[in-house]
């Protein structure tokens, strides 16, 4: 697969199994080619971490509001209509 199939191929993911451990070999090549992606600036202020212990990823999983919390009544009623060429 040559990058421009894989810029175009999506697919939805059904069956993930969270107790499959991810290869660490993969994880690092991922977070690697995710580095290479532009930011503002090209400031790259970025930071990854790959938590593994299940205590701590409960934890972390508990900090993050939910989308709900988040948007509250601010929600937006419809979705903005798409800007034309």
């Amino acid at each position: 697969m040559n990058l421009e199939e894989a810029l175009n191929y999506r697919r939805a993911v059904r069956v993930f199994d969270k107790n499959k451990p991810l290869d660490p070999e993969k994880v690092k090549h991922c977070l690697e080619l995710a580095s290479l992606a532009p930011s503002s600036s090209n400031m790259q202020l970025w930071e990854f971490f790959q938590i593994t212990r299940p205590e701590l990823i409960a934890r972390v999983a508990g900090a993050r509001p939910s989308l709900a919390s988040f948007w509250g009544r601010r929600r937006p009623a419809r979705r903005p209509p798409r800007l034309r060429k």
